[in-house]
Parts: structure tokens; C-alpha cells; sequence
């Protein structure tokens, strides 16, 4: 960790909560989980917690946050969503399969927002942003049966 006093492994959404709560109330931060944090000359691999599940207990981004009208994807008129989370699949030119071996709870490292969720998303994106005219889905596999979510597959 040369170079970095803290390291995120896995999600961080509640970690970065967590050390922020920490810092502001100054209380220690080494026993955060997914949290790797340098300590004394060593450092301290902190367990991951388990997998956010379902994502639709996740708020919606806060649009609000950056002039989105100044981000790159909008200069095509274009949203970058994403509505999933992990990869079933193991293969070899991708890190999914290496990342989902840090996780307690692997079995529910590929998930989804239901469509219901996603809809929601999206009027709130478009309504906030009604010059839209393009949405870019960056999730790591998107329209997966779901029979087959949760499970480890073969490499494609």
C-alpha cells in the first residue's frame, strides 16, 4: 500500500460512510470492514462486510452532486447509468471472477435492481435532466436470465 493510508476492497458504500462518521466524530477508522488501513508500519485487512443486497435498498446517485451538464457523456447527450452489480461468468480477460472470491456471500455477487426500480430511476434522471437523449448502460452484464443469477459460470 505504498503511497495510500486506507484502501477500499469491495463495495464502499458503507465503508466510506462508516470512515467518514469516524473522521468527523475522530474516532478510530481500523476496524472498518473493506477497509485496509496502514497502522503502525503494518497493515490491517479489515473483513469485507456482505454484499449489498437487494440493490434497491440503494438510493438513487444524488444527480445533484457534480454540474452534471459539465460531464463528458453529456456533451452527447447521453445519462451513464448503472442498474447491476458483478458478473456470473469467469472469464479469463476479466477481474469479475477474482473480485467475487473477496465476498462471504459470493451466491449474491451478480444483482440487479428490479425493473420497477430502474423505471423509477430513470424519470428521475430524465426529469432532472429532460435534455437527455441517450442512455449508457456500463453494468458488467445486463438482461441475464434469472434463473441464471447467482450462479457461476463458465467463461464466455
Amino acid at each position: 500500500m505504498e503511497g495510500a493510508d486506507i484502501v477500499c476492497v469491495g463495495e464502499g458504500e458503507g465503508p466510506v460512510t462508516d470512515l467518514c462518521n469516524a473522521l468527523e466524530k475522530k474516532r478510530s477508522y481500523d476496524k472498518v470492514p473493506n477497509l485496509w488501513v496502514k497502522k503502525g508500519g503494518r497493515i490491517v485487512k479489515n473483513p469485507p462486510r456482505k454484499l449489498i443486497y437487494p440493490l434497491d435498498s440503494l438510493p438513487f446517485p444524488d444527480f445533484g452532486l457534480f454540474d452534471f451538464s459539465k460531464l463528458i457523456a453529456t456533451q452527447t447527450k447521453t445519462a451513464v447509468v448503472i442498474i447491476s452489480r458483478g458478473c456470473p461468468y469467469r472469464c479469463g480477460y476479466c477481474c469479475n471472477h477474482k473480485i467475487r472470491e473477496v465476498y462471504p456471500d459470493p451466491e449474491h455477487y451478480t444483482r440487479f435492481r428490479s425493473p420497477e426500480n430502474v423505471t423509477l430511476y430513470l424519470k428521475k434522471l430524465l426529469k432532472l435532466y429532460p435534455w437527455v437523449s441517450y442512455i449508457r448502460f456500463i453494468d458488467n452484464i445486463l438482461g441475464i436470465e434469472r434463473g441464471l443469477v447467482g450462479r457461476v459460470l463458465p467463461s464466455l
